[in-house]
């Protein structure tokens, strides 16, 4: 059986969407697949965007013969959001929070929907999703991913110029991370 590395190689250097399925296919369901594959776009996005891109062009074929739906969705915000479309990209990784696997991925695989509903204008809907991802990931005991949609959100604030509320949300998040040092201290 091919590794998961080689068989993500495999779909990178696919000239067609058959070609493609045909790598895929015979390893349909293989556990680690869909992770796997949105890992190499986000190590790609940095350095090679259209690489990253290409690769997320074969987003519907991991969600359906991957092992996990959520992270083809997330890959493909990755590529909405590169390519500026900012409500596909925040329907995308809103997706990949209705399909996670566990609570937590629930929550912070839509930290991503919080930056592209602002840059959407839809600065509402960015700020309550803020508050609903972080109220629920600080249930979870995940006050990092919590200070982490903090963050987001405070930098969309400061982006709008509205100073006084993102220094609210960076505060909260940099009291997040201070607690987590302390911890690791002690």
């Amino acid at each position: 059986m091919a590794t998961l590395t080689s068989l993500i190689d495999h779909l990178e250097q696919s000239g067609s969407r058959q070609e493609a399925r045909k790598i895929l296919s015979p390893h349909r369901g293989l556990p680690g697949l869909s992770q796997a594959y949105f890992e190499r776009i986000a190590t790609h996005f940095s350095s090679n965007p259209a690489r990253a891109y290409s690769l997320a062009d074969h987003w519907r074929l991991v969600a359906s013969l991957g092992d996990d739906p959520s992270y083809a969705y997330r890959a493909k915000g990755v590529a909405d959001r590169g390519r500026g479309n900012w409500l596909a990209s925040a329907r995308s990784f809103m997706k990949a929070g209705e399909l996670a696997k566990t609570a937590g991925h629930r929550y912070s695989f839509q930290a991503g929907a919080v930056d592209a509903l602002a840059r959407a204008a839809k600065m509402a809907e960015a700020e309550q999703l803020a508050e609903e991802l972080s109220s629920g990931l600080k249930s979870l005991d995940e006050p990092l991913f919590a200070a982490r949609i903090e963050l987001n959100l405070g930098n969309v604030l400061l982006l709008q110029d509205r100073m006084k509320e993102s220094r609210v949300h960076l505060e909260k998040a940099l009291s997040a991370f201070e607690e987590r040092d302390r911890k690791s201290v002690v």
